[in-house]
């Protein structure tokens, strides 16, 4: 059997949740193997994009819980109406992909963390494991990102000034602009608790909203943001070790300081992994 080891890319290749992603660029083919897009079964049979989510081994990824509870719980059943697409660049519905590493894979269960609450506009525990109803096939394509060894190396990755990686299928821009067929990603750093703050300050909302489960991140130029549809996708950080590059699950898109995406003095939040990590192994292991 072939070992793929995790967080290894391959060599050549309310308030409004965040929907996409301004100011990308086009991911290459194969280059972020652990995201996911996740599709739900319509009542007419169609398949429909709603969120990313990232590989964490297997048979499970993770995703941000306002995904799950909001269209989901909307438009179908938890357990029975997600699947899950892997090895895709371009975002292509079940059964319509040319390429041959795509596979799609139902979601079995769905794990909400019991203190997300659903109508509240806090955004707080933001955050949920979903289980497959099959065993992915790992390789070159599809494989996990890492998760932090421990909390404090989590806590490091989500420090004022370390810069991660965002990727997602969501929109190109403010307002009603059209979703990404091909995966973008972006550059972005991490903002200090009180920047966050003021942010939020400045589109009215509540700072209290704002907790130690989450950070936050972005370009308070403006035109550099996760936007809706990128929401349950990662903020990845890179660190070399043995002269390679891994790169470790350090946040999962959230929502923002304010209902837009991408506006100057705004910034997007992000579910704070390392706050998670004894809730994550408690389940998948």
């Amino acid at each position: 059997h072939l070992h793929f080891p995790v967080g290894l890319v391959p060599v050549g290749g309310r308030d409004r949740p965040r929907s996409r992603i301004d100011g990308g660029t086009d991911s290459k083919k194969g280059a972020w193997p652990w995201q996911t897009a996740l599709f739900l079964k319509t009542e007419q049979g169609n398949n429909k994009y709603f969120c990313g989510a990232s590989l964490l081994k297997s048979g499970w990824v993770v995703t941000a819980a306002h995904c799950i509870t909001g269209e989901v719980y909307r438009h179908g059943n938890v357990d029975t109406d997600i699947v899950v697409g892997l090895g895709l660049t371009e975002r292509s519905l079940p059964g319509t992909s040319k390429t041959a590493q795509a596979q799609y894979v139902p979601v079995k269960k769905a794990y909400i963390h019991e203190d997300y609450d659903r109508y509240s506009d806090a955004f707080d525990y933001d955050i949920a494991l979903l289980e497959l109803r099959d065993a992915v096939v790992l390789g070159p394509w599809v494989r996990p990102v890492c998760l932090p060894a421990n909390v404090r190396q989590g806590l490091r990755m989500s420090e004022v000034g370390t810069t991660g990686t965002v990727v997602g299928w969501g929109r190109l821009g403010d307002g009603d602009t059209p979703t990404a067929q091909i995966l973008q990603q972006i550059a972005l750093p991490v903002q200090s608790h009180g920047t966050c703050e003021r942010a939020m300050e400045a589109a009215g909302r509540p700072t209290a909203h704002y907790t130690s489960r989450m950070f936050c991140a972005g370009d308070l130029a403006g035109g550099r943001d996760a936007c809706p549809s990128d929401s349950g996708g990662p903020f990845m950080v890179s660190r070399g070790n043995d002269g390679r590059t891994r790169w470790y699950l350090a946040g999962v898109v959230s929502t923002g300081t304010d209902q837009g995406c991408g506006r100057p003095g705004q910034l997007g939040l992000y579910t704070m992994v390392a706050k998670y990590l004894d809730w994550i192994h408690s389940i998948i292991n």
